[in-house]
């Protein structure tokens, strides 16, 4: 069987919550569109290597980084504090 009869799955939308009220949580990483990805940034959370990457099927190979997917992805409030505070012209504050 192909599968071609079958229903198709209604996707679910992504709840759009930037932040928690306690202030940990997630937050959109909001890279600015001028950076072309994918992108490194050399020891960006605690001595670790950051990937940021267009889709899972774009990775490049990497020893040990962390990979994020999308510009735009989300991520610990911490995590982008780090990165920003490594790289600030790199991201929407």
């Amino acid at each position: 069987m192909c599968g071609c009869n079958k229903p198709k799955k209604k996707s679910q939308v992504q709840q759009s919550v930037d932040y928690q009220p306690n202030g940990r949580g997630t937050v959109r990483l909001g890279l600015k569109d001028a950076f072309k990805l994918p992108i490194r940034i050399p020891q960006a959370l605690n001595g670790q290597d950051v990937v940021i990457v267009t889709d899972k099927n774009n990775v490049p190979p990497v020893d040990g980084a962390l990979i994020i997917v999308g510009r735009n992805a989300l991520v610990e409030t911490r995590h982008k504090e780090q990165l920003v505070k490594r790289w600030p012209k790199a991201f929407n504050a």
